[in-house]
């Protein structure tokens, strides 16, 4: 649809990267067929059913980044020419594949992308990695479950489908199978409905929405192991919040990794988060904590305690 509207929009751009590019999208396309069958004949091997999409960048989206000052009309550049996306049945056989990708194509020098571990706030998840074809030509391929494939593609709607099939005795597993969400992945939209019962004021709102959407974000842990998503800055007091409103209230102390620190410590990626909690049932939290807090559902709760608009 937007090469279709490109064409007729700006023809005369739609003809530059047509000619500009005719040649060498020939090439890919034909690079691309084998790529995807010598990824599928791996997985046959391997014994690992899976669904192998694959495509070539489309124009208009060519143009896009061919216009790009850093790029500067340079097809060599641009790493996602091409691109095949891996759908398998369940997250293990997500990092199995990967092991099979690296030992068929050579990866890229550069860090792995995975948000499976690690999912994107609006709950995206998928490996991503980059690897040599022929011709050292460099490309993209994703991972995923078909849970993760369909909540991407349709994207939360598929909570309402999975809230419906649990209602009926259907279990993970299963669900896992078909169109579904699983609530655990749709905490994101949670906050953003929150948010907007709680947040009156526009700007704030669209602050919040940036801030948490786009930033950038850390992942620290509770001493049970359970992992807690926070944007960078965050601090135990942040950290107390995501668990419950009353924890939050309550802190009186902390400790990081098992070292006592501040309150209005920064958190890091990977840091394990012990709270010392106040044994008065009635305490507020303190209205210090609102100049270094950074959360919103941690300010909001401190304003609340105090009565402050």
């Amino acid at each position: 649809m937007q090469d279709l509207a490109f064409m007729y929009l700006q023809p005369a751009e739609y003809k530059w990267v047509q000619s500009y590019t005719k040649s060498n999208l020939e090439k890919l396309g034909k690079e691309l067929l084998r790529i995807k069958g010598s990824i599928t004949l791996a997985l046959k091997k391997e014994g690992i059913p899976a669904e192998v999409q694959s495509r070539v960048k489309h124009i208009y989206s060519l143009y896009t980044k061919l216009t790009r000052p850093e790029i500067k009309k340079d097809l060599s550049k641009i790493h996602d020419l091409i691109a095949l996306r891996i759908i398998v049945s369940d997250t293990e056989e997500c990092y199995k594949v990967l092991d099979i990708v690296h030992k068929e194509f050579k990866p890229l020098p550069e860090p792995i992308s995975d948000y499976i571990a690690h999912p994107r706030p609006n709950g995206y998840q998928s490996i991503h990695t980059r690897v040599y074809g022929s011709g050292d030509l460099p490309f993209e391929i994703q991972i995923r479950t078909r849970v993760m494939h369909e909540e991407a593609e349709y994207g939360v709607a598929a909570h309402w489908n999975y809230a419906e099939k649990k209602e009926k005795g259907l279990s993970d597993e299963k669900i896992s199978q078909g169109f579904a969400a699983s609530a655990e992945k749709l905490d994101w939209v949670k906050r953003l409905g929150q948010w907007q019962t709680e947040i009156t004021d526009d700007s704030e709102f669209l602050k919040t929405v940036k801030t948490d959407l786009f930033g950038q974000r850390i992942f620290c842990f509770t001493p049970n192991g359970d992992v807690k998503d926070l944007p960078a800055g965050a601090t135990p007091i942040d950290f107390a919040y995501t668990v419950h409103t009353e924890m939050g209230d309550s802190v009186s102390g902390a400790k990081l990794n098992g070292k006592v620190v501040s309150l209005d410590t920064k958190l890091k990626n990977g840091d394990v988060v012990e709270l010392v909690l106040s044994k008065d049932m009635k305490k507020k939290p303190s209205r210090d904590w609102l100049h270094f807090v950074v959360t919103p559902t941690a300010k909001r709760k401190i304003k609340k305690a105090h009565a402050l608009s």
